[in-house]
């Protein structure tokens, strides 16, 4: 009996002693390295086995069933963040976790000039030897898909009307339950008025009959819609958007163009009588609508954005006030045309597009305080 007692006490210090070098490993001994520093990157979307390989193709030698089981009896397996990390000779499993689930990154720095396009932005990304590139175009399928599994949300700002980009960003998403917001726009609900009013106005409960060159965007949107619940679908519908950028330079595609065409002719044009009349938004407003949208819309929801509007004549005579051009003066729809094109001439600065969002204001508790394009033109467009 005693025989059996001393081989039961000496098989639990032998536990005991395991246990407590296993702890000293993960708390005290210093990972291998093959360099004072090494730097390494997490891939968005890796698995804690994932992470385990892209540790060790770095040269930092971790067991990977230790990282795996200390990640998960702490918890950290689901905190780790992607981005890139540099571990300095003498750390500790311990402390390699630690940073990576702060999401402690290194940082690296891209110098861009004032006054840059995002192509230029883009290229100089390309030329950093520190900086990983997932920027493409809305053709890459496979990159928009991809990207769209590993985010948290989606939010697509770049084209209304581009059906393969939804698609994609939409598969990548599916039986997610993660919000997509898409930019859609209220030339949905124009006419080919050119410069003519109407009374008509639209809520997200008025019937739509879209123009034939609008029919796409109609169907897209209801597309995306009816991915819903698999996808919290939102599409945000907005209006003539004014105001200046909150980040980098950037222009919206109607007031840009009258103000590009009267300094180059020095008369301000609207087309034919300019009393047609489009709702508008201020970029900021419009930028707490998405903020509320991803926050709170239900899947599957519409909203149209707007908080005031304007006819294109007054609009146009305010261009010219602030460049100092003296009456501004109509065009005729093919001098409109000729100079813009007919999308821009007819559906953008020529149409009528009058909505209401009071839905937005009611289920998402959406507050604009900025209600004058005209104002803003008047303030902000230098001579």
């Amino acid at each position: 009996m005693r025989r059996l007692l001393r081989a039961l006490g000496a098989l639990i210090l032998l536990g005991i002693l395991v246990v407590a070098g296993a702890v000293a490993a993960v708390f005290y001994y210093p990972l291998p390295m093959p360099a004072d520093k090494v730097d390494f990157v997490i891939d968005q979307g890796s698995t804690m086995r994932g992470v385990a390989r892209q540790v060790n193709e770095a040269g930092v030698r971790v067991p990977p069933e230790a990282l795996l089981a200390v990640a998960r009896i702490s918890g950290m397996d689901r905190q780790v963040k992607a981005g890139g990390y540099e571990m300095t000779r003498g750390e500790t499993l311990w402390t390699l976790l630690n940073r990576m689930s702060r999401g402690d990154v290194t940082q690296r720095e891209v110098a861009f000039i004032e006054g840059w396009t995002f192509r230029q932005m883009r290229a100089a990304l390309a030329r950093h030897p520190d900086v990983t590139q997932t920027l493409g175009t809305l053709d890459d399928a496979a990159l928009l898909e991809a990207e769209a599994l590993a985010a948290d949300a989606v939010v697509n700002a770049a084209d209304s009307d581009h059906e393969g980009a939804v698609r994609a960003l939409l598969a990548g998403l599916a039986g997610s339950g993660k919000p997509f917001i898409h930019t859609s726009g209220t030339s949905l609900v124009g006419d080919e008025a050119m410069g003519e009013p109407s009374d008509a106005i639209f809520t997200e409960d008025t019937s739509v009959t879209p123009e034939p060159d609008k029919e796409h965007r109609v169907a897209l949107n209801q597309r995306i819609i009816d991915a819903a619940p698999g996808v919290r679908t939102i599409v945000l519908c907005n209006s003539l958007i004014y105001g200046d950028t909150l980040g980098p330079p950037a222009q919206s595609v109607q007031i840009p163009p009258l103000v590009a065409q009267a300094r180059e002719s020095g008369v301000a044009r609207y087309i034919g009588r300019g009393r047609n009349i489009w709702s508008n938004v201020h970029i900021a407003d419009m930028a707490d609508l998405y903020a509320l949208a991803l926050e709170k819309a239900p899947a599957g929801s519409f909203y149209y954005v707007e908080n005031g509007e304007a006819a294109f004549g007054d609009l146009v005579q305010a261009i010219a006030d602030a460049l100092d051009l003296g009456q501004a003066q109509g065009w005729s729809a093919q001098e409109a045309v000729a100079k813009w094109g007919r999308e821009l001439a007819v559906f953008a600065l020529g149409s009528n597009s009058r909505v209401r969002a009071d839905k937005a204001r009611k289920d998402l508790g959406w507050a604009p305080t900025r209600s004058s394009a005209i104002d803003w033109v008047r303030e902000s467009i230098r001579a």
